[in-house]
């Protein structure tokens, strides 16, 4: 396929397609525990117009692949990239936000809290650069997309938390969440957010501290000295930023520090080897 072909007017049917099959599997899956406010129809054509023009406009194939995260589980990209310059696949795509909590035993509903609060930021720092530039760009998408729907996110299905007088009504009202397609470029910071952060941070320490160094950021950091708290003031350590990361991969190759950053739970934090 060259950029052509994905311009023509059997793309936009091509996208459309892809778009509606993502949009029914959603269905199948949350139809049956609890949707919010539509119909199926509209359910499904909600998402369907949502996702169709990041297909289009991103230039996204029906290709899957399995991601490994960081050995902590495993998650299904659903919608991979294509390069129309290169004509070649890229290696981004796009996860569902339900898939992760699935994979790393996150609560759905704090993840789509989590996911509303980035897209939120990511949507003002883009009006803030169309503000200064003029214009809006059109090509820019977030990489939290909200559907635009409502889903149950809690234990059984919807219809279990509803009262006698047919209200639901406090805290469980929090599992009533948006679906999001999420950017895997974004799985990295999403890691530190998830219950496995600290796991995440201890096997990865290494492999980040050897990447520090290799981009040329240990340089600029040389003297940037690091602070302690003492007696209720901040003191300096007499150690650099870039002294700090160095600790982090002392003894340890970079063959090493890539091993233990793909180990996933270790049993002991205080023992990472």
């Amino acid at each position: 396929m060259n950029e052509f072909e994905w311009l023509s007017a059997e793309a936009d049917d091509a996208a459309r397609r892809i778009a509606g099959r993502l949009a029914q599997e959603q269905l199948d899956r949350f139809g049956p525990r609890g949707i919010s406010d539509d119909t199926e129809e509209e359910f499904v054509q909600r998402i369907t117009d949502t996702v169709f023009p990041l297909v289009r406009q991103q230039y996204y194939l029906s290709i899957t692949q399995e991601l490994n995260l960081f050995g902590f589980g495993k998650i299904t990209q659903v919608l991979t990239r294509y390069d129309a310059a290169t004509n070649a696949l890229d290696r981004d795509g796009l996860i569902w936000s339900c898939d992760l909590a699935d994979a790393l035993g996150w609560n759905p509903a704090d993840l789509a809290e989590l996911c509303r609060r980035e897209y939120l930021w990511e949507t003002s720092e883009q009006w803030e650069i169309d503000r200064k530039n003029g214009a809006h760009d059109p090509k820019w998408t977030p990489k939290f997309t909200p559907m635009g729907v409502s889903v149950w996110h809690g234990p059984g299905s919807s219809d279990e938390h509803y009262g006698p007088d047919g209200m639901m009504r406090g805290p469980i009202l929090k599992n009533w969440q948006d679906l999001y397609l999420i950017d895997t470029d974004r799985i990295l910071m999403l890691m530190t957010h998830s219950p496995w952060a600290r796991e995440f941070m201890t096997n990865a320490k290494p492999l980040l501290s050897h990447a520090f160094e290799q981009s040329g950021l240990a340089d600029l950091f040389a003297d940037v000295q690091t602070l302690r708290h003492s007696d209720g003031e901040m003191v300096e350590t007499g150690e650099s930023l870039a002294d700090a990361f160095a600790e982090d991969r002392a003894g340890i190759t970079e063959e090493e520090a890539a091993r233990r950053a793909m180990r996933g739970p270790i049993a002991d934090l205080e023992d990472p080897s």
